[in-house]
């Protein structure tokens, strides 16, 4: 018994000197922030035209967001090794099985389905493999090795569904 108080004792003294020098840094560091402050030679600069709330820009970008940007018309992060190790396991599969749908290259491959996906994507968008079908219905082929077109929707600044005159406001038949 006289062990345990003597244990527990040390550290209570260990526990409360450790709080005292804790106390005294917190205070020290108090003080010479407020001191910088009252001396006018704070490191942080004057805040001008931002809001209260928004977080600075960075001046530099992120070296993922640098080596996307380089590309041309390509924005977004870089695929993982695993993503490019899952493209290049599907192209080979699909140059040697053409015509496959997704689910079945899954299931060959052992793979989910839902982590093909992007892998595919990237490989249709660059040329690599081209498709046929819809949604479930789609077939993968080996492409031509240029990168996909652009799909064609309504012209920019046209709205869908809109014809002639009938329900604008003001106009008169």
């Amino acid at each position: 018994m006289a062990k345990n108080q003597n244990i527990e004792g040390e550290i209570r003294s260990l526990v409360d000197s450790f709080v005292n020098e804790i106390s005294v840094r917190v205070r020290q560091a108090a003080l010479d922030s407020l001191r910088q402050a009252i001396e006018g030679s704070s490191a942080a600069p004057a805040r001008r035209g931002r809001r209260p709330g928004r977080p600075a820009r960075a001046a530099t970008p992120a070296p993922a967001a640098a080596a996307a940007a380089d590309a041309p018309g390509r924005r977004g992060r870089k695929p993982s090794a695993a993503s490019m190790q899952a493209a290049a396991d599907l192209e080979a599969f699909v140059g040697s099985n053409p015509g496959l749908r997704l689910e079945e290259i899954g299931a060959a491959l052992r793979q989910a389905t839902a982590g093909l996906k992007g892998p595919m994507a990237r490989l249709v968008r660059d040329g690599i493999v081209r498709t046929e079908g819809q949604r479930r219905g789609t077939r993968y082929f080996p492409g031509s090795g240029k990168p996909a077109g652009k799909k064609r929707g309504p012209k920019p600044g046209k709205k869908a569904g809109r014809k002639g005159k009938k329900g604008r406001r003001g106009a008169r038949s």
